[in-house]
């Protein structure tokens, strides 16, 4: 809490985006009702990487070598650090109520989610394991987990000092609105390729002074 006080964040405005947003380049050619460009509401606030100092636990605790080698044993494959200077670590921060991440997929491999501040009422994740592979994008299954009618959904109500290690890239998901209170989850994220950065977003490794939109789509 001390950190986001201290630093200026970013986001924290209502934006709507799609859930594909790894892959907008190809929604041209799908028509304006296909799943992938249904609109999701995000509102919720964001420290950026660049913004942990040096002595920071968090930032600490994500550039270990130990951190590495437990997302790697959790996740099955070699895992590395991202080095994308605003995406890779983010403190995320609801503190009103109707704050949500809408649904969508994440870009990298994993995420690591350190819950910090649990919320009094609402904020729980929601999920829908594997609801995507290589081989298919399961968009009919799609529809129902965004319509609320799909059997895959799962929900999960966070209690700090929860640490989850979840693959992103294959499973969509959402933080549903809050509530009551305030939730402030660490989210640390890693990838099956050394060097990752979110090279279809304003961030990139060489410019750490350049936060990603509020409409950007990774949890």
């Amino acid at each position: 809490q001390e950190l986001f006080e201290q630093i200026r964040p970013f986001g924290g405005e209502e934006s709507w985006g799609a859930a594909y947003s790894d892959w907008v380049a190809d929604s041209p050619a799908f028509g304006p009702d296909h799943p992938r460009h249904k609109q999701h509401k995000t509102r919720v606030d964001f420290v950026a990487y660049h913004s942990f100092p040096p002595t920071s636990l968090l930032r600490c605790l994500y550039e270990s070598r130990q951190m590495e080698a437990l997302v790697s044993a959790l996740v099955g494959e070699r895992m590395y650090r991202c080095v994308d200077s605003s995406r890779s670590l983010n403190l995320s921060v609801m503190r009103s109520a109707g704050d949500t991440h809408g649904w969508h997929y994440d870009t990298n491999t994993a995420v690591v989610s350190l819950v910090l501040e649990a919320p009094q009422a609402g904020g729980d994740f929601e999920w829908a394991p594997f609801s995507r592979d290589e081989g298919s994008e399961n968009y009919e299954e799609m529809v129902r987990i965004f319509d609320g009618t799909s059997s895959m959904t799962r929900r999960y109500t966070p209690t700090a000092g929860d640490l989850v290690c979840f693959i992103g890239r294959r499973s969509v998901h959402r933080v549903a609105e809050l509530q009551a209170g305030r939730r402030t989850v660490a989210l640390l994220s890693f990838a099956n390729e050394p060097n990752f950065y979110w090279k279809h977003l304003k961030a990139t490794k060489d410019s750490p002074d350049r936060s990603y939109s509020a409409g950007a789509t990774d949890a």
